[in-house]
């Protein structure tokens, strides 16, 4: 793998990940944790992070708040992931997980971030292109930050497209609907995220198809419509697939959205059959959602699974 051929991960709103465990959360009482774990978060960051974990040559990069970046900076360093942030005024949020290990419910409470200046956008631009030397793929994944315009997903696809780079776009809402007009190679909203999109509660199984395949018309190659622990489907114009994961005794969610994005990648970067890309995706997904905090699979952990999930063929 040569420095050209690194997967990107862009973040734009990175977060230390707070996961609080306690029996039951009592509102307007004092509660006591049971355990406390901080992970580097951020959805663009957790790719990395799965990648890593493979081998993989990845790159973390985005936007980091400079009072308190050497936090998270140093705790990719310690799992071994290069890194490369532009610094802004402000700190980087903190979302807290609150889980519930009496009922398996989660709460979570999520920070804005910081907020960027335009001075800060011309600064990202500038990187961005000197990371795109770098870089086969590119991940652009998670919320934007206060102060960012709508588009500017949209602006950095572009710029990755007219550079022959292969993109993913893991976003929702404005950033979503404008990210799409570029184009990107991969789409991967989950059916809440779909739904808004449409303005419009999805009608079954024929319906949610026709809106996948409303956006491979538009020229994204790979729509991955995630529905949490019931699998996903795999739109593409070659073909349609449906997995259907296993049943985990205790589900995390957090985080497993992201582990399916790095399965994929990880699955289109060395051209395996589309149906182990789908199969490979689901199974990081499921592994993640199996492990509190953010937690991913190695190889034999994401293999053990992906013999668990059930795919097939939609004609």
């Amino acid at each position: 793998m040569t420095s050209t051929e690194r997967i990107l991960t862009i973040t734009l709103n990175p977060a230390l990940d707070k996961t609080i465990n306690l029996p039951l959360l009592a509102p307007g009482e004092v509660n006591r944790a049971q355990s406390i774990r901080v992970d580097p978060g951020g959805k663009g960051i957790n790719v990395s992070r799965a990648l890593a974990l493979w081998g993989g040559d990845t790159l973390a990069a985005g936007l980091l708040g400079k009072e308190n970046s050497r936090l998270l900076i140093n705790r990719l360093e310690k799992l071994s992931i290069p890194t490369s942030f532009v610094e802004v005024d402000g700190e980087t949020r903190t979302n807290l997980k609150m889980v519930e290990t009496e009922s398996n419910r989660v709460t979570d409470l999520n920070e804005p971030g910081f907020t960027v200046s335009d001075q800060d956008l011309k600064h990202l631009k500038r990187q961005y292109v000197e990371w795109l030397e770098q870089a086969s793929w590119v991940i652009l994944s998670g919320s934007l930050p206060p102060g960012t315009p709508t588009d500017w997903y949209r602006d950095l696809i572009q710029e990755a497209r007219s550079r022959d780079k292969q993109v993913v776009l893991d976003s929702s809402g404005e950033a979503l609907r404008k990210g799409i007009e570029a184009a990107p190679t991969v789409v991967k909203p989950n059916r809440e995220e779909l739904e808004d999109f449409l303005g419009r509660p999805i009608q079954g199984d024929e319906d949610l198809l026709k809106a996948a395949r409303a956006w491979l018309y538009q020229g994204v190659e790979w729509v991955v419509v995630s529905l949490g622990a019931d699998g996903a489907w795999f739109v593409t114009m070659d073909g349609i697939y449906r997995t259907y994961p296993p049943r985990v005794s205790e589900a995390h969610p957090v985080g497993a959205g992201d582990a399916m994005v790095a399965g994929l990648v990880w699955g289109l970067y060395h051209e395996m059959p589309p149906a182990n890309i789908a199969r490979w995706a689901t199974a990081s997904g499921v592994h993640a959602a199996s492990k509190p905090g953010t937690q991913f699979g190695n190889h034999a952990e994401v293999n053990r699974w992906m013999e668990q999930v059930t795919l097939k063929r939609w004609d």
